[in-house]
Formats: C-alpha cells, sequence, structure tokens
C-alpha cells in the first residue's frame, strides 16, 4: 500500500472504525484475497466492532499495492459514505460522467 494511502486511512480511522461493517469487509477482503484465511479469522473474533475494524485497517496497511483500491471498491458496494471520504474526487467524478452522459451537449 502506498504511504499516501495509509495517510488517508490514518486520517479516518476513527469515522471509519466507528462506521464500517468490519465481518462483511474482512470477508470482502477475503475473498479478493487482499488479507489471508488467518487474517480474516482474526478479525472476526474481535469482540466488539471498533476491535475488528482496528485490526481490519491495521493489516490493510500491511497488504499490497491493491489493498486500497480493492477496500475502496468494497467499501463502494457496502458502504459507500466510507468510500466517499477515501475518494471524494471520483465519487464526484462519477457522478458528472453520468450526468454528462444523460444530458449530452448540456454545460454542468
Amino acid at each position: 500500500m502506498q504511504e499516501e494511502h495509509r495517510e488517508l486511512l490514518r486520517e479516518h480511522r476513527m469515522k471509519i472504525c466507528r462506521d464500517l461493517e468490519a465481518k462483511t469487509v474482512a470477508s470482502h477482503l477475503y475473498s479478493k484475497r487482499i488479507i489471508s484465511e488467518t487474517d480474516n479469522e482474526e478479525i472476526q473474533v474481535q469482540k466488539t466492532n471498533q476491535e475488528r475494524s482496528e485490526m481490519l485497517l491495521d493489516k490493510i496497511t500491511k497488504k499490497g499495492p491493491n489493498a486500497f483500491e480493492t477496500f475502496c471498491n468494497i467499501l463502494k458496494e457496502v458502504q459507500p459514505h466510507l468510500e466517499q471520504l477515501l475518494r471524494p474526487n471520483d465519487s464526484q467524478g462519477e457522478q458528472f460522467t453520468a450526468l454528462s452522459a444523460v444530458m449530452p451537449g448540456h454545460i454542468l
């Protein structure tokens, strides 16, 4: 994971940990081969969602270059408000592109 992505996760850590559906996101990360089976099990057995979320963030920051992008794509699917924290410009760009497709020739 790139340092700028680690910094984004650090900056938004409290909000992410408060809102993240850690069990669901960890399962998705496991299915996408970002975290190992052992990582997933360690996350799942934590007592509180806060603990699961913190462990999940700690683990993904140590993963490879695709970890951040995959994490954001999962958030976009299951918790879009968190994905928007991490990729605010991408979300706005997609909305603009979608509007442009619906209203070609109009100045937005």
